[in-house]
C-alpha cells in the first residue's frame, strides 16, 4: 500500500517474520524487536506499558533512534508522535514530541 500526502510518502509493505529477519539481520529494527519478544506477555498478548523501556534497556546507539507514535485516533495525521528522535531538518526532530503528525511542518 502507497499513499502520498505533499512530500510525504508513505509505503507500507507486509513481511513474513522469517523475511523480516533475514531483511533486517543485525539492523538496529531487529535488535529493538529481539528486545520486544523478550518481555512477558500481559493481558492482550502484548508486553504492558510499563515493561517496555526500550531507551533504559537497549543499547545507547539503538535507543537513541526510538520513536513512537500513539495510534487511537481514527485520522493518521492526528496520530501522536511521541518521544521523537534528533533529526537535521529542522521541525522534524525532537521539536515533533508530543504533537500531532499534522503539525508537521511542509517543504516546498
Amino acid at each position: 500500500m502507497s499513499e502520498s500526502v505533499g512530500f510525504d510518502e508513505q509505503t507500507r509493505s507486509l513481511f513474513s517474520m522469517e523475511a523480516f529477519n533475514d531483511r533486517e539481520n543485525g539492523t538496529f529494527l531487529q535488535q529493538l524487536y529481539n528486545y520486544w519478544i523478550t518481555l512477558p506477555v500481559g493481558i492482550c498478548g502484548l508486553p504492558n506499558k510499563s515493561q517496555f523501556q526500550p531507551k533504559n534497556e537497549l543499547p545507547q546507539n539503538v535507543a537513541k533512534a526510538v520513536s513512537w507514535i500513539e495510534t487511537g485516533s481514527n485520522d493518521p495525521l492526528k496520530f501522536i508522535i511521541r518521544e521523537h528522535t534528533e533529526n537535521p531538518i529542522p521541525g522534524f526532530g525532537t521539536e515533533m514530541s508530543d504533537r500531532p503528525l499534522c503539525d508537521r511542518p511542509e517543504i516546498d
